[in-house]
């Protein structure tokens, strides 16, 4: 049940009252986001990253990667993006071929 206060929204206040004995663990702050190996990274991407083609008629399609993360996880994914050097900035991708 800690575990669960600790995470996303915590108890409902129903739980709150069922377990008031029941205090949050702290979450560890990471200050320092590093990638040490592009292996971790590999499998970071397995598990939270998506590949599909998005198709918006018939003669034009775009192949997109996403990672989805929390917000507490900003920084860490600033270091996949400069990490990847795959990522561009959308207006001016299609402005350049349209």
């Amino acid at each position: 049940m800690s575990l669960k206060a600790s995470i996303n929204k915590g108890l409902s206040g129903e739980l709150k009252t069922m377990f008031s004995d029941i205090k949050a663990v702290d979450r560890p702050v990471i200050s320092s986001q590093e990638i040490k190996s592009p292996f971790w990274l590999l499998g970071f991407v397995d598990g939270e990253g998506c590949f599909y083609i998005k198709i918006k008629n018939q003669i034009c399609c775009s192949l997109v990667f996403t990672i989805t993360q929390h917000i507490r996880d900003l920084e860490l994914m600033d270091v996949i993006k400069k990490l990847s050097r795959l990522w561009y900035n959308r207006k001016n991708f299609y402005k350049a071929y349209s």
